[in-house]
């Protein structure tokens, strides 16, 4: 990930990742219900919170989304 993709809004799906370090972003619905923490392997949703105790490696849609725009594959707003 560039410099250059940290503070900009990504859109992947109805999600919008807010990069604000290389590892760490905001991400939010597109209608601005929620505002989660969420990292490439962890996040403040109650998805993630109850699914990961159960299952090791379990990944929200919300990390996925992160993963996306690491990986450079989040549309640019």
């Amino acid at each position: 990930m560039t410099s250059n993709a940290l503070k900009k809004p990504y859109f992947v799906d109805e999600l919008v990742v807010y990069m604000e370090t290389p590892e760490k972003a905001l991400v939010a619905e597109i209608d601005c219900r929620v505002e989660l923490i969420t990292t490439p392997s962890s996040c403040t949703c109650c998805t993630y919170r109850f699914n990961s105790r159960r299952t090791p490696g379990y990944r929200c849609r919300h990390i996925n989304a992160v993963r996306k725009v690491i990986e450079g594959q989040g549309k640019e707003e």
